[in-house]
């Protein structure tokens, strides 16, 4: 009569542990097929509302929304009286409308937006991360900054809390994005209505703030173009001012006309 060969005790305690984590392994492979299944599907009921409605109210998604303004602002955090979402036919992208925003950052800086608007494409990438492609501000504030090093950088708030969007628009314009936040990589232009933009030099010491901005910042494939109007705020004298610049050839050739009332026009 044949015996089965006797494992000795460490040999099976080891095959038991290997086979339970066999078994956690399928759980937990399973759980996230299933996840990814229910995340398509709710991604796809929301998307087949938004189309046939036009427009959907967007306060269940309030904690997602406001974490998505809290870390672009680099704020502690954000609080959004109004959520709206929008289906644009013509552009086949998702346009994303927030009011009355109000984000409580570092220092106890407070920073209000009467208004936020973001394009979203969703195409050819159906399943990524949306990417923005347009953005409009009412109110807020922007920060374009140089460097000792001579690097340009760009990024929302103000000069002390502004949170980097940009980290070098010489790379960028190489078409090689050093951009800090991934759904910001598709970014065209940014549209400001009254809202605030702090220029920084820090090698020739030059810091203007102009407010009451209107405008368009244009990010193109090898240049970056400021097409701005609004009021200088120096010494606590307005002066009005226009500017229409344009970044080329990696950030290293700067042309076009910044033109303040009251002071001498610079060209450069």
């Amino acid at each position: 009569m044949s015996q089965k060969p006797i494992q000795d005790k460490p040999q099976a305690q080891k095959n038991r542990r290997l086979g339970a984590l066999g078994a956690k392994m399928v759980q937990y492979g399973l759980e996230a097929v299933s996840d990814m299944m229910s995340f398509a599907g709710i991604w796809l009921i929301f998307l087949g509302v938004l189309i046939s409605r036009g427009q959907i109210d967007l306060t269940p998604f309030k904690p997602r929304i406001e974490g998505v303004v809290t870390k672009a602002f680099d704020g502690e955090t954000a609080d959004i009286a109004k959520y709206q979402a929008k289906w644009l036919q013509d552009d086949q992208q998702i346009r994303v409308i927030v009011e009355d925003v109000k984000i409580a950052g570092k220092q106890n800086s407070v920073q209000k937006i009467e208004r936020i608007s973001a394009n979203f494409e969703i195409f050819p990438n159906l399943w990524d991360m949306p990417d923005i492609s347009q953005i409009e501000f009412e109110g807020g504030e922007l920060t374009l900054e140089r460097l000792k090093t001579g690097a340009i950088q760009f990024g929302l708030g103000r000069p002390s809390t502004y949170k980097v969007l940009v980290g070098d628009l010489a790379k960028v314009l190489k078409s090689d994005t050093s951009r800090s936040l991934d759904m910001f990589e598709a970014l065209k232009s940014i549209d400001i209505d009254g809202g605030r933009i702090n220029l920084i030099d820090n090698i020739t010491g030059t810091h203007l703030t102009l407010k009451a901005v209107r405008g368009r910042i244009h990010i193109g494939e090898n240049q970056i173009e400021l097409v701005l109007r609004g009021d200088n705020l120096a010494n606590s004298v307005v002066s009005p001012f226009a500017m229409d610049i344009r970044l080329k050839d990696s950030g290293q050739q700067i042309e076009g006309v910044f033109q303040i009332n009251n002071l001498n026009p610079m060209t450069v």
